[in-house]
């Protein structure tokens, strides 16, 4: 295969199960090449939410201090080559048809879930470079994602709220349970705020892993509307930047946290390295005049802090919402939050099986008291006519899934 778009094709092709949550495949395939295996420092992030942009801080901050970091993360926006990057960069498509062709004569007859496959072509190109930290986001979950098969010297878990819970539980125990599988005994963890469940804790505990909790060992707060951040009594100011104040948090203290380890500059070096960051697709400003602002918030947790977001900043004029999400999703709490958010709302046609049908998301708005609903073919569309109809000093979020927000930046040439 000449391509990677041909090779993502097959991939998806190639198990009978999207998802198959079990390490034993992928770790037969992996562990006879020593994929799992590195001299860089591990940093596992899994959590609802912030994981992406956790890891955008971390690295900002490691990169600063010139340090060599590989960093994979999923879903990707845009192009798949944004889930691996070393140094900054991201992967080629020669390197990376070149990873999926020994994984593929790796595997033999073993079956491969597209994910496992593309996380072992991940790790044998990271293993091909001199590298001091690897950064790695769970896809799924923690103690059965296929990330899971390799030994972190620090396990991060970000949040925890309600997702995909037909894989990981019905209740925050259960699903901290299985985010907590990426703990190791005697190693560091880091823990957000908002994923202090006591199921997850106890597993620290028991694994004796010293544990940093945000609020407890480190917080952070806002004093005259910019960021502060305090370890241990410490205090330091945050530039500004666009991530979420709590993914900066987490991200700060696994920096000090790997000062342990590794030989790094003070924090005070390095911590510009956070002035005006930014990540595709979280609170993502891609056109000023209209503002044009993209987020892939897809449950309830991700769009209470979009909700903040956007509340945040002035309203000079109206502000439009353009929404579409996946059919596990739970549409009726997102009408319910942002039912008096938006002057009016633009329903696009998703190019996907797995989106809800325009007819459903307009029964779930309606239902909420909303009125202005204009449902329309494409995203492609629904950008032509806001455009028509938007002033200068309005505002338009873009939001609901990374299928969404992916369609939209296409469709439309956006950056």
């Amino acid at each position: 295969m000449q391509d990677n778009h041909t090779w993502l094709r097959y991939l998806e092709s190639l198990h009978p199960k999207t998802i198959d949550l079990t390490l034993e495949r992928v770790r037969q395939v992996g562990e006879s090449a020593g994929l799992f295996h590195f001299d860089a420092k591990v940093i596992l992030v899994a959590g609802t939410n912030g994981k992406g942009t956790t890891i955008c801080a971390l690295n900002k901050l490691l990169r600063k201090a010139n340090l060599s970091v590989a960093c994979y993360t999923s879903p990707h926006v845009l192009e798949f080559n944004e889930r691996i990057s070393i140094n900054d960069q991201c992967v080629s498509d020669a390197a990376l048809i070149n990873a999926f062709e020994v994984i593929e004569k790796l595997r033999g007859d073993i079956s491969l879930t597209y994910f496992e496959f593309t996380t072992l072509a991940a790790f044998y190109i990271f293993k091909q470079q001199p590298l001091d930290v690897l950064l790695v986001e769970v896809g799924l979950g923690g103690r059965l994602d296929a990330v899971n098969c390799l030994s972190p010297d620090l396990s991060l878990i970000t949040t925890i709220a309600y997702d995909h819970q037909g894989w990981l539980g019905h209740d925050l125990e259960s699903i901290a349970k299985e985010k907590a599988g990426i703990f190791r005994e005697n190693k560091p963890c880091i823990v957000g705020k908002s994923a202090l469940v006591p199921s997850l804790i106890e597993r620290a505990k028991q694994l004796k892993c010293e544990t940093y909790t945000d609020g407890s060992d480190f917080n952070w707060g806002l004093e005259n509307n910019e960021m502060y951040w305090r370890f241990k009594d410490q205090p330091i100011s945050v530039p500004q930047h666009n991530l979420p104040n709590n993914s900066v948090s987490i991200a700060l203290c696994a920096y000090k946290i790997l000062g342990t380890m590794l030989a790094l500059p003070d924090l005070s070096v390095v911590i510009n390295s956070l002035e005006k960051a930014s990540l595709l697709g979280r609170f993502y400003t891609v056109m000023q005049r209209p503002k044009m602002i993209v987020d892939v918030a897809h449950n309830e947790e991700s769009c209470q802090l979009l909700k903040s977001r956007i509340l945040a900043h002035d309203k000079p004029g109206k502000r439009f919402a353009v929404w579409a999400m996946l059919n596990d999703k739970d549409i009726d709490k997102v009408s319910n939050m942002f039912k008096d958010v938006f002057d009016a709302w633009y329903i696009p046609k998703l190019n996907s099986s797995r989106a809800f049908p325009q007819k459903m998301l307009v029964e779930s708005l309606s239902s909420c008291g909303v009125n202005k609903i204009f449902c329309v073919d494409s995203t492609k569309l629904a950008y032509e006519v806001l455009m028509q109809d938007m002033k200068a000093q309005d505002q338009v979020i873009v939001f609901g899934s990374f299928f969404t927000v992916s369609e939209w930046l296409e469709a439309n040439k956006l950056s």
